[in-house]
């Protein structure tokens, strides 16, 4: 009889325990509603993300667009934790997870090693660490996800990702502000908050909505595509930003050159998004001004800002003057010979407003040379996987690669403007290089030593 209620109570336990949860998050979203929808979330997302990783990934690329802060940064830790039991469960190593890739773990390794030791002479040691916490996450994040999206299908359910989280920014942020079209008198950021970093987002959008439409074998995925496509490109017109429209020129043009013979489909897209954008700049011609003006108060003010870290990068070399202190140590350059037309922007302690400049000033030539060894080795993946997926007859997952090296290049072009280059959803995007290699690694009947030989020295 005691073993019975004992039991009976054991049940109870996890009754009682759901009873509490359900009470408690109904009290938030009646109270406080945005801190309700996270504790639904979370509850919703811990076992999604324990069931399958790849799938808590989408969930998490999704939500940077639509939930920002403290929320998604728990994401990530849940994420990193369901991905280091399934790694400690399977007993795999680095590399057998990421074959023929020493050359990227090892500049990766660099990198952040050289990023932690620039605290050493850092004037302001707690400003670099802030910075650093964010690289080290963006470094683990490209790990996790290329050694994650092991599969075709897992990797175009993350481009479904970014294309969602694009489509709910835009469609969330238009209700708040609303649409694209009735927008005009100011710039539209989606729930960015920022138009040119919600420009690179939709740009990436763009280009993986137009890489899963020519594929698709379904008229009405297609057509749901093709819309989203329109959507998205109506946004980014809106959002006025220069550095986003002059992305997505340099996409073009790399476009024609990586599809070669489908030049014919990325065409019809560039017609496609020429005509939607075309059509709100002549809806609303005063707003092309914006774009088309290169020496009003933002640009001549980031002329300043890049100046200054120009010097500074001179200065000090090769070392750098430490993460994030860039706003520490410019204040002492406005008194400097030469002329300087928007002083108050480095009296207001701005950021160099440009990743490379600002890598370049804050942790040298160093810093920045193995930060463009890692981009460079996830886009020889990428390229590296379209030519495997091609010469084993797996076309779609060619174009795919290609319109992953599309989308970094694209966000590499608005870090010419932009200063974040630990953004999560950059080294999502330099993630998929590597995963994919390591799925034209494993297709049937390919060497799996080839790679390893491949980066091995030549004798004598």
């Amino acid at each position: 009889m005691s073993h019975s209620v004992g039991v009976r109570r054991a049940g109870l336990g996890p009754v009682l325990a759901a009873v509490a949860v359900a009470f408690t998050t109904g009290g938030l979203l009646a109270i406080r509603p945005g801190l309700g929808v996270a504790v639904l979330g979370a509850i919703c997302f811990v076992p999604v993300v324990m069931v399958s990783v790849p799938l808590g990934i989408a969930a998490w690329i999704t939500a940077l667009s639509v939930v920002l802060g403290l929320a998604t940064t728990w994401m990530e830790l849940l994420i990193a934790a369901a991905w280091l039991g399934s790694l400690i469960a399977s007993r795999t190593t680095i590399r057998q997870l990421l074959p023929g890739q020493q050359f990227l773990v090892g500049a990766l390794a660099l990198l952040l090693a050289w990023m932690s030791l620039s605290l050493l002479w850092a004037r302001d040691a707690q400003a670099a660490w802030e910075d650093l916490r964010w690289w080290l996450v963006a470094g683990g994040l490209l790990v996790v996800l290329a050694t994650s999206i092991t599969t075709p299908a897992r990797l175009r359910l993350i481009l479904l990702a970014f294309i969602l989280g694009a489509l709910l920014s835009a469609g969330i942020g238009s209700l708040q502000s609303g649409p694209p079209l009735l927008a005009a008198s100011h710039r539209f950021a989606g729930l960015d908050g920022d138009p040119n970093d919600f420009a690179g987002q939709l740009l990436v959008a763009i280009v993986f909505a137009a890489a899963l439409a020519v594929e698709g074998r379904r008229w009405s995925v297609r057509a749901a595509l093709v819309a989203s496509i329109v959507g998205l490109t109506l946004a980014l017109a809106a959002t006025q930003s220069r550095g986003g429209l002059l992305a997505a020129g340099v996409v073009v043009a790399v476009a024609v050159v990586l599809y070669g013979r489908q030049r014919r489909a990325v065409l019809l897209v560039v017609a496609l998004v020429v005509t939607v954008s075309g059509a709100w700049f002549a809806v609303y011609p005063h707003e092309l001004g914006r774009v088309t003006t290169v020496n009003d108060a933002a640009a001549v003010g980031r002329s300043t800002l890049w100046l200054v870290a120009w010097r500074i990068a001179a200065d000090y070399t090769p070392e750098g003057i430490g993460l994030n202190n860039f706003r520490i140590v410019s204040p002492n350059y406005v008194r400097r010979p030469g002329l300087l037309r928007e002083v108050e922007q480095i009296d207001s302690r701005h950021i160099v407003h440009d990743t490379y400049l600002q890598l370049l000033a804050e942790t040298g030539i160093v810093g920045l040379t193995l930060f463009l060894a890692v981009v460079g080795a996830c886009l020889q993946a990428a390229r590296r996987a379209a030519k495997q997926f091609e010469h084993s007859g797996e076309m779609d997952l060619a174009r795919l690669a290609r319109a992953v090296m599309l989308a970094v290049v694209g966000l590499l072009t608005t870090q010419v403007f932009l200063s974040n280059g630990y953004d999560a959803r950059f080294w999502v995007l330099l993630a998929l290089g590597p995963a994919m290699l390591t799925m034209a690694h494993r297709l049937p009947g390919r060497d799996p030593n080839e790679d390893v030989r491949r980066e091995a020295p030549a004798p004598g």
